[in-house]
């Protein structure tokens, strides 16, 4: 009797063995690696995420004057408004705008040359945001500041960007002592790249 209840242990504890073995087996052959998502780094979705450079031929610009008449030795103000007519996003660099300014035949300012009193510092409002800029570029010349704000302008939207001149002439060759605009009557415009507003007029006192 003792004999045989040593076998029936015996095949017990085998029985046992074998059930666990198999359970490892089944779990082993279940079981798939770990899937491998590969995560895009901030750069790389970043550069995903931007707007290409807006297309002069897909935008509309305007320019005014913010009033009809400056006293003496008030700053002209400039309201400029880009709306873009194509039918994707772009990106606007307000540096690349260009404000001329005449009076009559005399070219008396433009803010891609290095007057002195040229001030491009930008309050650009969106439907979402206020944005201001008034960092100067490095390759701005001495003197010059130069709004280097970067607007994201959806399809048929506007984008508001103000322009202030400080009231000084500037020229090509950078010429110091230049004279001092004189009352009168002035017209300004606004160029980026090939797209040109229409003037807009206004008086110094």
């Amino acid at each position: 009797m003792l004999i045989g209840a040593i076998v029936v242990v015996i095949l017990i504890v085998v029985m046992i063995i074998r059930a666990v073995a198999g359970g490892s087996g089944s779990s082993s052959a279940k079981e798939t690696p770990a899937a491998q998502v590969a995560v895009p780094s901030i750069s790389q979705v970043a550069k995903a995420a931007a707007a290409p450079n807006c297309d002069a031929k897909n935008l509309q610009m305007t320019i005014d004057a913010a009033d009809d008449t400056f006293a003496d030795g008030a700053k002209p103000v400039f309201n400029i408004t880009v709306t873009n007519n194509g039918k994707a996003a772009c990106t606007l660099n307000q540096a690349d705008i260009i404000v001329k300014i005449r009076s009559g035949s005399d070219a008396i300012y433009e803010s891609d040359q290095c007057a002195a009193g040229a001030s491009g510092a930008a309050a650009a409002t969106t439907a979402a945001a206020q944005v201001s800029g008034a960092a100067a570029p490095a390759s701005a010349a001495a003197g010059a500041t130069a709004g280097t704000a970067m607007y994201t302008i959806q399809p048929n939207a506007n984008q508001a960007i103000t322009f202030t001149w400080n009231r000084e002439r500037s020229n090509a060759t950078c010429d110091s002592g230049l004279p001092a605009p004189k009352a009168g009557t002035y017209r300004a415009k606004a160029l980026l790249g090939s797209l040109s507003s229409t003037e807009t007029v206004f008086t110094l006192s």
